[in-house]
């Protein structure tokens, strides 16, 4: 296994379509609950597919250092889902309630930060991207695993040149 942060479509492109940037990410909802979106920026929207839901510490050293590469959330099963399904329509809603389409339009701000989450205890994480909205609305998406959010944050960029 690579210990070099892993970005890009190569691991996390669910649907087969080619994608601008692919990451792995963890949103909070609610008090005290999680879920896990494979997150895949096409030209005009950016799009969560719902990988699995609550994400616990790993039990063992052996478990930390495969939870270092992102690709490692993701089970077969997940893939199978979402392989052939376009990002951009309604199929793609329909696979999971919780899946989301974002319009690059509608975003106002991309922001990364490597500051690391003390509510994640020790699971590994590489910082979090923010999308905000018009309106100051957000959401912020926890980088699960060793991933480069400077990249990500620069790709999701080029995909929504309007967002700040």
């Amino acid at each position: 296994m690579s210990t070099e942060s892993a970005t890009g479509s190569e691991y996390l492109d669910l649907t087969g379509a080619p994608v601008s940037v692919g990451f792995l990410a963890m949103e909070y909802y609610g008090i005290m609950f999680n879920r896990t979106y494979a997150i895949s920026a096409t030209k005009t929207m950016v799009c969560g597919a719902k990988a699995f839901g609550s994400v616990g510490s790993p039990r063992s050293a052996l478990g930390m250092y495969k939870w270092r590469d992102p690709r490692n959330f993701i089970g077969r099963k997940t893939q199978d889902k979402y392989r052939g399904v376009n990002l951009e329509s309604p199929e793609f809603l329909a696979v999971d309630k919780d899946n989301f389409q974002i319009y690059c339009a509608g975003i106002a701000g991309i922001a990364f930060s490597p500051k690391k989450k003390m509510s994640m205890g020790g699971i590994p994480h590489s910082g979090t991207i923010t999308l905000r909205f018009a309106g100051q609305k957000a959401r912020e998406f926890i980088l699960l695993g060793d991933q480069d959010g400077v990249e990500i944050e620069a790709k999701l960029r080029a995909v929504c040149p309007n967002a700040k």
